[in-house]
């Protein structure tokens, strides 16, 4: 897509999150939580106010030179 858009400055980037703390909260049992939170290097679970601010650079005029990157924001699960 990047190479498609090339000379239009359209910055291709994605977000890729693992479980965050919402959507295990939403949408599983507690001890499928605790499975969740063992399983992550980082001993927890994301907020959507980690993956916010990841959305908010990734739109800012910091992020100008950032194309064709997937930012993978799972604490270290796919490590």
């Amino acid at each position: 897509m990047a190479g498609r858009l090339e000379g239009k400055r359209a910055l291709v980037t994605a977000a890729a999150q693992g479980i965050g703390r919402a959507a295990a909260l939403a949408f599983a049992t507690e001890a499928a939580r605790r499975g969740f939170v063992e399983r992550q290097p980082m001993g927890r679970l994301g907020t959507t106010e980690e993956v916010a601010a990841l959305a908010v650079y990734l739109a800012s005029d910091e992020a100008a030179f950032t194309t064709g990157a997937i930012h993978i924001i799972d604490g270290g699960f796919t490590l």
